[in-house]
């Protein structure tokens, strides 16, 4: 069954994969004539991370399903949470849809204040789809195995480092599992997302990043 195909068979209700609810669910099925303009799909992340390459190879047969465009919003910060108020905010019309990582919903509300409920202000819908994460280090980094990092690692207590999407995100709770886990010390260095932890780590800036799949093609390379 083609990604289009599986798309109309849920019919998507109402196509809002997480719409604030300020309105009631009547209000949306009402609109007999959705969508009859273009749709936002907000992402909380920086371009090129796993949320954001996940939205926008979503977004095409989303539009071809619906007749409409589906524009793709980057809008980074305080890992998915600044995202997550631009639709709460926005108007409940089933125009403005938030592509939300797991751990802005299940981790932020306990590390970060004023986080927003998303339980309560937004309906989930479905989920598009889900990643492993991958470790993964610079290419000059002396090791040529996850042993030969342990090693190093352990060799030089607080010297290497790694990056992630921000403080709370998913590559930052695997960097910190993995040293409960080793007994290593290693240094967490967050950015804005997973696209510019990688972007860090190609640059030579870090160490080593846990990244869902955008790696792929420079390890390839």
């Amino acid at each position: 069954m083609t990604l289009t195909s599986r798309i109309a068979r849920r019919h998507l209700l109402g196509a809002a994969l997480a719409v604030t609810l300020c309105a009631p669910l009547g209000a949306l099925h009402a609109q007999s004539a959705w969508p009859v303009k273009p749709i936002r799909a907000i992402v909380g992340f920086p371009p090129g991370g796993g949320v954001d390459v996940m939205t926008r190879t979503l977004s095409q047969p989303l539009a071809e399903v619906l007749g409409q465009s589906v524009v793709v919003e980057n809008k980074p910060g305080a890992v998915g949470n600044i995202a997550a108020f631009d639709v709460i905010r926005a108007s409940p019309d089933g125009y403005n849809v938030l592509f939300a990582a797991t751990f802005t919903q299940t981790v932020n509300p306990s590390l970060i204040k004023d986080s927003p409920n998303l339980a309560r202000d937004l309906i989930p819908v479905a989920i598009i789809g889900r990643f492993k994460y991958h470790l993964v280090v610079r290419q000059d980094l002396p090791v040529n195995n996850f042993r030969d990092l342990l090693a190093l690692a352990r060799a030089q207590p607080g010297k290497l480092n790694f990056a992630s999407g921000g403080q709370g995100s998913q590559p930052h709770l695997l960097g910190e599992l993995l040293q409960k886990q080793t007994g290593i010390s290693i240094t967490h260095i967050p950015y804005r997302g997973s696209g510019p932890a990688l972007q860090a780590l190609l640059a030579g800036e870090t160490d080593m990043v846990f990244d869902p799949a955008a790696s792929f093609p420079h390890v390839e390379a």
